[in-house]
């Protein structure tokens, strides 16, 4: 007997390998741990498909239409019948409709009603097209459940424990919870500030036309002076900042004041609640008064949508979803109801006033009408100032939300660069100097998103740069 020393003749020539045929040669052994149809009884027996790279998906697709195929597909269309049915809820339209598609309280329920029927006739096309295609299917599947309840009765104990188990568990937690966790109503609208009452007080205080600034006094038309004109709405007003040191418009006068060493006045022609069809009223005013070298439209997203920055304007929204919530058992009585309802309630109201606010840019014709008519208006301001020498500059004041990689509303902004773009308009987008910060703690409270004083203060440090290169002529 020849004994095995181990050695190997390296005399002899090495198998040559065939990639093609390896990849080949694996793929045909996972697919024949795939049950195959049923072969026929009798007739003629269809010719073998040659296994090769190019006849993957001809194997693949035979795999499907044969009985093993066509019954998971009626499983499937079970599910889709019970979804529609019983199991389907309005948050799902999120993940499945566009965000451009206006989810509002007309449309909702035809939304929602037209999905579960459209579910519910696709599961029955699926089963009925596969029953009266293979009439054997049904033997089948009847033996799958007979497997199927037969499985349960022999594991009847394990399930019988894990499911206490699973009791105990949220027992536990629920206990937990009612110690540690406090449970706060979320979306609070309550009056934290009025900030349009005129007993509210603001300094500077409000001049003639509203403006945040004191009378102008000869010395900036002097020789030296440059004069910058600020327009915007609330965002530039700075709704919830009370002294007006503090707004992004004054530190950036300081700023330029004190690193070029020149005589540089900012005047913040911002007020609450405008949009750029009233600013061409200030700005024609402003032009015979205050003779401006540089105008710049600070832009905020919302005055491009149907929206308001403050919760207090959406309370018919708000209160529809909590009514929801608030008649389900599970949220009323239990601690981990009202933790895991709390979350659902601030992300479908989330949801909501994305998908408006990207849907008021980005949407059809219908739904764009405020956008369409802020580019007229920024448009006849362009044309003024070109009519007297000057120049429009757009500066992008984000949404103050989710501050992070997946900032939503990039495409939003990138509508408006287009536009600016198109109208050969010089535009400056001020978020990237948000990007990482906590979005809550630049708010001026916890039901409303205008930035505070540190928000103002970023703001100042990105436009400030952009500023600077304009009044100086660099590029």
């Amino acid at each position: 007997m020849t004994r095995d020393t181990g050695f190997v003749n390296r005399n002899l020539p090495l198998p040559t390998i065939n990639p093609e045929k390896t990849v080949a040669r694996r793929l045909h052994r996972l697919l024949e741990c795939l049950p195959p149809g049923r072969p026929k009884k009798s007739g003629k027996q269809r010719a073998l498909i040659p296994f090769t790279l190019k006849n993957i998906p001809r194997l693949l697709y035979k795999q499907i239409v044969s009985s093993y195929g066509k019954k998971y597909l009626i499983y499937l269309g079970t599910v889709l019948i019970i979804s529609g049915l019983f199991l389907f809820r309005p948050a799902l339209l999120y993940f499945i409709i566009p965000p451009h598609v206006d989810l509002t309280a007309g449309n909702r329920p035809v939304i929602i009603l037209s999905a579960r029927l459209m579910s519910i006739l696709i599961g029955l096309v699926l089963i009925m097209a596969l029953m009266l295609s293979r009439p054997a299917l049904r033997t089948e599947i009847t033996r799958d459940l007979s497997r199927l309840v037969a499985l349960l009765k022999r594991n009847a104990a394990n399930l019988t424990l894990m499911f206490v188990s699973l009791c105990v568990c949220l027992l536990f937690l629920e206990i937990l919870l009612r110690q540690v966790y406090k449970p706060v109503e979320p979306l609070q609208l309550g009056e934290i500030a009025n900030w349009f009452s005129p007993e509210t007080v603001y300094t500077p205080p409000l001049n003639a036309m509203g403006f945040r600034e004191e009378d102008l006094n000869d010395e900036i038309f002097s020789d030296g002076w440059v004069r910058i004109l600020f327009l915007g709405d609330s965002f530039t007003f700075g709704q919830g900042v009370a002294n007006g040191a503090n707004l992004f418009s004054d530190l950036i006068e300081k700023r330029l004041n004190k690193e070029l060493g020149g005589k540089y006045h900012i005047y913040n022609a911002g007020r609450m609640g405008t949009e750029a069809d009233e600013w061409i009223g200030y700005l024609k005013t402003l032009y015979s008064t205050y003779r401006p070298h540089y105008v710049f439209a600070i832009f905020s997203l919302r005055d491009g949508a149907p929206l308001c920055t403050s919760l207090r304007c959406h309370k018919e929204v708000i209160s529809r979803i909590k009514s929801k919530y608030a008649a389900n058992l599970f949220y009323k009585y239990f601690y981990l109801g009202k933790f895991i309802g709390n979350k659902l309630i601030s992300w479908e109201f989330t949801t909501w006033y994305n998908n408006r606010l990207i849907t008021a840019y980005l949407g059809s014709e219908g739904k764009t009408v405020v956008w369409q008519n802020q580019q007229q208006f920024l448009r006849e301001m362009q044309t003024f100032c070109h009519q007297n020498s000057l120049e429009l500059h757009l500066i992008i004041f984000p949404l103050l939300f989710r501050l992070d990689r997946n900032y939503p509303f990039h495409k939003v902004e990138g509508e408006i660069i287009r536009f600016a773009k198109q109208a050969d308009m010089p535009v400056c987008s001020l978020t990237q100097g948000f990007i990482g910060q906590v979005d809550n703690t630049l708010w001026i409270s916890a039901n409303d998103q205008h930035p505070n004083e540190k928000g103002h203060r970023i703001a100042a440090d990105t436009l400030y740069p952009y500023i600077k290169d304009v009044v100086t002529g660099a590029d």
